[in-house]
C-alpha cells in the first residue's frame, strides 16, 4: 500500500484520533477518538467512539471525514463529493498531524492550539507527504482554500 497506513490528528474541539486504514467488516476505515483535552470530553462523540459511514478518509483543514466516493475519478477527492448524500462522519478542523502518538499527546497537552498551528506544522507537513497523491485510501484536500492545507504557517 503506497504511503502510511496510520497518523494521529488533534482536533480544535481538544479530541485526539487514531486514523488506519484498517477497515471494519463493513469496509470503513478506523477513525477513532483516543484521548480529550482534560475539560474537553464531549457527549456527542465519547473516547472509544469511531465515525462511520464511508470508505475513504478525507484529510481537510475543515477536519477528517469519511465518505463514500462519486462515480466519476474526479469525484474521489472529498471536496467535490455531493455533501448530501455521499458524506459520513467528520472531526473538528485540524490543529496537527503526526505520525506518532507521543508527539499527538504533546499538542493536544499544549496551550491555546489553532487551526494549523504553527508549532505542528512541519509535523503536518510530514503527515501529507507521506500520504501522497495516490494513497488508497486517505485522500488530502487540495482546493478550496477553505478545506486544504495550502496555508500552512
Amino acid at each position: 500500500m503506497p504511503g502510511i497506513d496510520r497518523f494521529y490528528a488533534v482536533t480544535r474541539s481538544g479530541s485526539l484520533y487514531l486514523v488506519t486504514s484498517e477497515k471494519d467488516k463493513k469496509g470503513t476505515p478506523t477513525v477513532e477518538k483516543i484521548a480529550a483535552k482534560e475539560g474537553a470530553e464531549s457527549a456527542v462523540m465519547t473516547i472509544g467512539m469511531r465515525l462511520r459511514n464511508g470508505r475513504l478518509v478525507g484529510v481537510m483543514r475543515m477536519g477528517i471525514l469519511l465518505y463514500h466516493p462519486g462515480a466519476g475519478a474526479s469525484e474521489r477527492r472529498p471536496e467535490t463529493v455531493n455533501t448530501r448524500r455521499n458524506w459520513g462522519g467528520s472531526t473538528s478542523e485540524i490543529i496537527g498531524l503526526f505520525l506518532n502518538e507521543e508527539d499527538a499527546r504533546g499538542c493536544l497537552c499544549s496551550e491555546n492550539p489553532t487551526v494549523l498551528d504553527r508549532r505542528w506544522a512541519d509535523k503536518t507537513r510530514e503527515v501529507l507527504t507521506a500520504i501522497g497523491d495516490s494513497h488508497p485510501i486517505f485522500v488530502i484536500c487540495r482546493s478550496p482554500k477553505e478545506y486544504s492545507f495550502d496555508e500552512i504557517p
